[in-house]
């Protein structure tokens, strides 16, 4: 090898770069090849793995009327972060696992707004179960997915379409303005921003469709160690420096030696070949009492978002329509202002993702307008965070103020809601089966047969029909019987004993007579005949018993003193009852 002669180091510094070049440029290419390469491995197993997944889509109708603010849906979010797990080097590289996603979706169809979430399989339960928690009147239904009937190539014969990937501005430690900044000091309610973007979402025309997606993705806690580091370089205190791993063997191994040539020749061997570990800088102890006020609210803010749960998150607006309603430039400004409210000058803001963007401002960015327009939809449809550009970490505060259900200050119109408040059975309702319905009818008409002739025996007689025909809908009155000519009205019936009722035989004698009516087995309401709301008593043909034995004798009866026209002891007859 020509670099071990000294000749060789001894040439001039064009020709020694161009023979280090020839000798070991191939090494870092070779190195780029071979980790793209177990990329796309990575790829291609998560892929595969993505497709045995079983996804569903919840479309969700909130409460007509709730006091809930978005800290009951953060709630949600913290129990949905908490599904991350630790993956080993074989789920990660051989099977192609990766961590679940969730898409939080605003979806208006022609004006119409409806709230979605789409969710694996196995974790609908969790994700129900905390909607149900905070609002237990709103209605959960699995449905179809909305965008099957939209094309997804572009451009094509019948439908237009523009979009954006919408991210964090700046670094991802800082936060945006979340719900707790939109109360108001003075009347302490709650301004949902939400509220603005219903409104526009309600003005979609005719053929127009609005599509929001909130794509979160769980991911581990390590993203706060930036905001740490940050918070402590403002506060001026440096982190201990630490060497490699190679550095730290080789002082170990050069140990022993070391020591012998210290006591013997007084030479510090791994000072001359590695260098002497780095002194900790000195710090500025008066530093944190030289903070501007942006300062102290930045570290103030960083601190806060880092005590909380986070997500990976990516954000996608679609505007869809068919090319006779295709209406851009409105529904440009309309995205652009979608997210603007949540901005902070000093922290944080959510913006446009440059490179996903269709432009078509210059002739170059033509070229690449239908692409982006491809990526973008192909985007959406899949739940794809990996499609497009980098995803950033929101914590479940802002996820929570960026995706919730709208409060009862909200009056957008065209929201799906629940219609009717939807309550549990009693705990203790018995359950039958159609078996014990049939046996308990059979049973039913048995007992009416046996006290058939009893009953048919005790029957009043048949009341004659009436001489005239009853009156139409439409016909004239009939003249009143003391008028000259007139007919005189038929005999009423003879009023019938108590005991002379008949007994219904088509209601079944157990407690199960709901279940039968529900069946079509049609219940005849009992009436008692010969009596009114007049009577004051029993009919003269019915016996009371008498008090029970040991019971104390009613006083005697005294005649009327009074002139009442009752007894002294008895209620007036013209006691209202």
């Amino acid at each position: 090898m020509p670099f071990l002669d000294a000749a060789f180091w001894n040439q001039p510094i064009d020709v020694l770069l161009y023979e280090l070049l020839t000798w070991f440029g191939w090494i870092p290419l070779a190195i780029t090849v071979v980790w793209g390469l177990i990329l796309v491995w990575k790829n291609h197993r998560q892929n595969l793995f993505t497709k045995t997944l079983t996804h569903v889509l919840l479309a969700v109708d909130v409460p007509a009327a709730t006091e809930q603010t978005p800290k009951a849906v953060e709630s949600l979010f913290a129990s949905l972060a908490s599904v991350y797990s630790n993956l080993i080097w074989k789920e990660t590289w051989i099977i192609g696992k990766l961590q679940p996603t969730f898409s939080f979706e605003i979806v208006s169809t022609e004006g119409y707004v409806q709230f979605y979430i789409r969710t694996q399989a196995k974790y609908r339960d969790a994700v129900e179960a905390g909607i149900y928690a905070h609002y237990p009147d709103a209605e959960i239904s699995e449905v179809e997915d909305y965008t099957n009937g939209f094309p997804l190539r572009f451009p094509n014969e019948t439908h237009e379409m523009w979009g954006a990937e919408l991210n964090l501005k700046e670094d991802q430690i800082f936060p945006i303005r979340t719900y707790a900044d939109f109360e108001d000091k003075v009347t302490k309610e709650y301004k949902d921003p939400l509220g603005l973007v219903l409104e526009q979402l309600a003005k979609m025309r005719p053929g127009e469709h609005f599509w929001a997606q909130v794509l979160c993705q769980v991911t581990n806690n390590k993203w706060k160690d930036e905001g740490i580091a940050y918070i402590d370089k403002v506060y001026g205190v440096e982190p201990p420096r630490k060497e490699s791993g190679w550095m730290t063997g080789m002082r170990t191994v050069l140990a022993i030696p070391d020591a012998v040539l210290a006591k013997t020749l007084g030479i510090n061997m791994s000072g001359l070949l590695l260098g002497e570990p780095a002194a900790p800088k000195e710090q500025d102890q008066w530093k944190a009492f030289k903070l501007t006020e942006t300062q102290r609210e930045q570290t103030k803010a960083v601190l806060q978002k880092i005590g909380k749960p986070g997500m990976l998150t990516k954000l996608r607006s679609v505007y869809i329509a068919r090319k006779e309603a295709y209406n851009k430039g409105a529904r440009v400004a309309f995205v652009k202002g979608l997210y603007h409210p949540y901005a902070h000058l000093n922290l944080n803001a959510i913006g446009f993702s440059p490179l996903t963007v269709p432009k078509d401002d210059y002739f170059w960015q033509k070229w690449s307008y239908a692409a982006k327009q491809n990526s973008l939809m192909r985007g959406y449809v899949m739940r794809d965070i990996t499609i497009g550009g980098l995803p950033k970490v929101f914590n479940v505060e802002e996820l929570a103020t960026l995706w919730h259900f709208p409060a009862i200050g909200v009056k957008a119109p065209l929201i799906k809601k629940a219609e009717a408040r939807r309550g549990e059975p009693p705990t203790g309702l018995p359950v039958g089966s159609e078996a014990e319905d049939i046996v308990a009818q059979g049973a039913a008409r048995a007992a009416a047969a046996v006290h058939a002739p009893a009953a048919s025996a005790a029957a009043p007689p048949p009341v004659p029909e009436p001489a005239f025909p009853a009156p139409s809908v439409g016909e004239a009155e009939l003249p009143h019987p003391s008028l000259p000519g007139a007919a005189a009205p038929p005999p009423a019936a003879p009023p019938a004993p108590l005991s002379a009722a008949p007994r219904t035989a088509d209601v079944p004698p157990s407690g199960r007579g709901d279940r039968g009516a529900l069946r079509g087995v049609e219940e005849k309401e009992e009436t008692e005949r010969g009596l009114d709301a007049t009577d004051m008593g029993p009919p003269s043909d019915v016996v009371l018993p008498g008090p029970p034995p040991g019971f104390p004798a009613a006083p005697e009866a005294v005649e009327d003193a009074d002139g009442d026209g009752a007894r002294e002891g008895e209620p007036p007859m013209n006691l209202p009852v």
